[in-house]
């Protein structure tokens, strides 16, 4: 196993000039790897037939053990280290094939014998119940902070949990018949002063701030000055408006290192005052994006650096070494983005992961004291860069003048003039942007001959939050021209065949497809459509259901639509707005993928809108899937969407590379 997961060596090259199916629906072989604090092991969550088990590797003799494996409907998250010996693991799952949860489980490197943290089974609606970690309890390496809302779903305490349970003798295979949950040993730290809270703790692991949610989305910020101190108010902050989020304290503990867009349009590090109740200092800010997250050192707590987006991920450290290791390692890589996973208490060993938009990335060992840097693992060895496509950004101006940025995949070997044309929206819409990185997706439609436009639309998250509310109550409008504008650039940059131009999204993006043939009707001449919305009414049922499970839109869920789609009670616009009251005006092929277990978007918005056009007398194919939900995570749901995809194109708006692949 050790050989088969640590193997560099690329794929053999396929003779045909596409890439199959498979290789860009697969599941990552690597979806995570950790260094243990004291640098002796690596544990590595890792695919195998289609399930995520976890591996710990002896970094001294590189000799590799499964710690724990898995059996669906269980399926690892994530690992992160919080000893020398322990993890803690999060555990995704199908209860009884239907529904979705999230657990936590404990496990050590030489025990192999995980424990489930919380049960919930017992839920009414398991997806309520979660738990999360705040932080670890100093001086204690066997206890953790956990966020739970075990005994309130709205109201999340933060629990002391002892993770050293009996040690017994059984198989290392979980699953929901083998587990034990009463051993588990927890206590109250922190009640809950507000709904909703997110918590952080100051240097010396006490939980002092709680960042909280009301129902009709807008946020409060309580502090208070010590564990035994009472919580009070500091700071609230409307629905969509500016907001500091802590992320940490100052190093004497006085004050709240956050980010924050509060009196300022772009989110920055700031020191504040929670005495004052003031910003005092502004730490770093970039003039054009958004900073995105405060990374800090999983083994001191030092703040080591922010990160943001702009062409690329990007990042400034704040701590030295770790700066100049990020500066050497990618002068050896200059054409891709490096990321520092974590590092060794010592800080002589760093995890650094190295990735690029055609290439998924391949972990590395850096020693200081060596020096050396060490490739380990490939996420998806079977992918050749060499035979991705290449990936630019781009910049245009809308009709109304606003700049807009994105990025144009073409595909490889072929020149960009006159190509058939894939605009791809992302999904969200707000908060959330695209960036350079590898999109298995893009890189699919590329290798079948088709350039990719990825627009950032008013709306789009990252570049503040003035661009961000331009994009409030404009879904199906100025949004959607932003997307035509693209296309109008794509064609008088000469890059595009007007002739051949189609449209395709997930979720908001499945949408903005749909309501691209409703609004633009000559530009496309093919639209598809993946988990997508056509109904904005149902985006305000409270209760979405599938095979007799269901789930309740929360409060501030159903005002945070209202706000930036548009009121509920304003039927006429909400239709007028919505590609299922308008299948009329829809004049091309459709195609139209959902599952049955999303719960974000109902599989009926799905199903309603292939009727209607059907009646119509519409060309439109429809892919179910009774198994899955808002997006695919199965791998075999993902290669049939992909494979019904080619089939929809080939017949409808081929490539040099499809024609007559139809079949």
């Amino acid at each position: 196993m050790a050989a088969a997961m640590l193997a560099l060596a690329p794929a053999p090259s396929v003779a045909a000039a596409l890439v199959p199916v498979e290789d860009f629906a697969r599941d990552e072989a690597i979806s995570g790897v950790t260094l243990s604090p004291d640098g002796r092991r690596l544990a590595i969550v890792y695919s195998r037939n289609g399930i995520n088990n976890l591996a710990v590797i002896e970094i001294a003799t590189m000799a590799a053990s499964v710690v724990a494996g898995f059996k669906l409907p269980s399926q690892i998250g994530w690992a992160r280290w919080v000893s020398d010996e322990r993890m803690v693991l999060s555990v995704n799952e199908f209860i009884e094939g239907r529904a979705f949860a999230t657990s936590l489980v404990t496990v050590r490197h030489d025990d192999r014998r995980p424990r489930y943290l919380f049960d919930n089974r017992r839920s009414v609606i398991p997806w309520y119940v979660s738990e999360s970690i705040v932080d670890l309890v100093r001086g204690s390496p066997d206890e953790v902070l956990l966020r739970s809302n075990l005994a309130d779903a709205e109201f999340p305490e933060v629990h002391r949990v002892r993770l050293d349970l009996p040690s017994e003798p059984g198989p290392n295979i979980v699953t929901r018949q083998n587990i034990d949950y009463a051993a588990t040993k927890r206590s109250v730290e922190v009640r809950a002063p507000a709904r909703r809270c997110d918590y952080v703790t100051d240097n010396a692991g006490v939980v002092r701030t709680c960042l909280g949610t009301e129902p009709d989305g807008s946020r409060r910020l309580l502090y208070r000055a010590g564990a035994t101190a009472e919580w009070s108010e500091i700071a609230s902050y409307p629905l969509n408006g500016p907001y500091l989020e802590p992320v940490g304290f100052t190093p004497d503990n006085a004050r709240i290192i956050a980010l924050s867009n509060v009196g300022r349009d772009r989110r920055g590090l700031v020191e504040f005052d929670p005495v004052e109740r003031r910003t005092t200092q502004l730490h770093f800010e970039r003039p054009d994006v958004d900073l995105s997250r405060a990374i800090y050192s999983p083994t001191d707590g030092r703040l080591m650096a922010v990160t943001w987006h702009s062409e690329r991920g990007e990042v400034w450290y704040f701590d030295g070494t770790a700066s100049r290791v990020h500066r050497e390692v990618a002068r050896l890589f200059p054409d891709r983005s490096v990321t520092i996973v974590n590092h060794s208490k010592d800080r002589r060993l760093y995890l650094v992961l190295v990735s690029g938009e055609r290439d998924p990335g391949t972990y590395y060992l850096l020693d200081l004291e060596a020096p050396s840097l060490k490739p380990l693992v490939k996420v998806a060895p079977w992918i050749d860069p060499g035979r991705m496509a290449e990936v630019r950004p781009i910049r245009f101006s809308a009709r109304d003048g606003l700049e807009l940025t994105g990025y144009l995949t073409l595909p490889p070997g072929r020149p960009g003039e006159k190509l058939p044309l894939i605009l791809h929206p992302h999904g969200g819409p707000h908060g959330v942007r695209d960036y350079a990185r590898f999109d298995p997706t893009v890189q699919f439609l590329a290798n079948r001959g088709y350039a990719v436009l990825q627009v950032n639309f008013r709306g789009s998250g990252g570049f503040g939050l003035e661009f961000q509310k331009a994009g409030h109550r404009e879904w199906g409008q100025k949004m959607q021209d932003d997307l035509a504008d693209g296309v109008a650039w794509a064609v008088k940059e000469g890059i595009a065949d007007p002739g051949r131009v189609g449209i395709y999204g997930a979720s908001y993006g499945g949408y903005a497809a749909m309501m691209g043939l409703v609004r633009h009707p000559e530009l496309y001449r093919v639209g598809m459509t993946f988990a997508g919305v056509s109904d904005l009414e149902g985006m305000f049922d409270e209760t979405i259901s599938s095979r007799g499970w269901y789930r309740r839109r929360s409060r501030e869920e159903l005002r945070y639509w209202e706000d930036v789609i548009g009121s509920r009670r304003d039927v006429e616009t909400l239709r007028t707005l919505s590609p299922l009251h308008n299948v009329d005006a829809i004049r091309v092929p459709v195609f139209i993928a959902h599952g049955r277990m999303d719960f974000v978007v109902d599989y009926e918005q799905a199903t309603r809108l292939h009727n209607a056009l059907k009646r119509r007398g519409a060309v439109v194919e429809f892919l179910g899937v009774a198994d899955d939900r808002h997006g695919f995570v199965r791998e075999e749901n993902r290669v049939e969407l992909l494979r019904r995809m080619e089939k929809f194109l080939a017949a409808h708006m081929p490539s040099d590379d499809l024609r007559g692949a139809a079949r």
